[in-house]
């Protein structure tokens, strides 16, 4: 998708949401008095940041002329996405492929978006990395053909 974005002299922005931590004890974090919760989002941070950072090198190298920003936030990934996507043209996402029970039962942000985004959503399927290849289509969801 980062072709089109010179094609339609359209900036991209690489988004990533940190997530967000209702109760830090579920998700093994301890507040000890020393700060590990704030060491902990730091590292967070440093990871979102690495990953964006390297994503927007990425679409430079190979499309120079897009223009490219970034953001890394303490956010619920659907809430962050719709907000971008008041201002955007098209919202594109990945898919884990976690298939459509576990989907259901943690919730999917690609449905969550798809369904409530104002402006058009496309989903990249996840990709086999071993194999460099799609992954198998969730149960009752047909793939795109290239």
């Amino acid at each position: 998708m980062s072709r089109m974005s010179p094609l339609e002299g359209r900036p991209l922005l690489i988004a990533h949401a940190l997530g967000t931590i209702v109760i830090p004890e579920a998700a093994g974090l301890a507040f000890d008095g020393g700060g590990t919760f704030a060491l902990v989002y730091d590292q967070l941070q440093a990871e979102g940041e690495a990953l964006v950072t390297a994503a927007a090198k990425q679409v430079a190298g190979s499309h120079g002329s897009v223009g490219v920003s970034t953001v890394v936030e303490l956010a619920d990934p659907r809430q962050l996405l719709l907000q971008l996507a008041e201002r955007a043209s098209i919202v594109v996402m990945g898919s884990r492929g976690r298939g459509a029970f576990r989907s259901l039962l943690l919730g999917s942000v690609t449905s969550g978006v798809a369904g409530r985004a104002r402006c058009p959503v496309v989903v990249i399927p996840a990709t086999d990395e071993s194999q460099g290849e799609h992954a198998a289509p969730q149960e009752g969801r047909a793939r795109p053909q290239p």
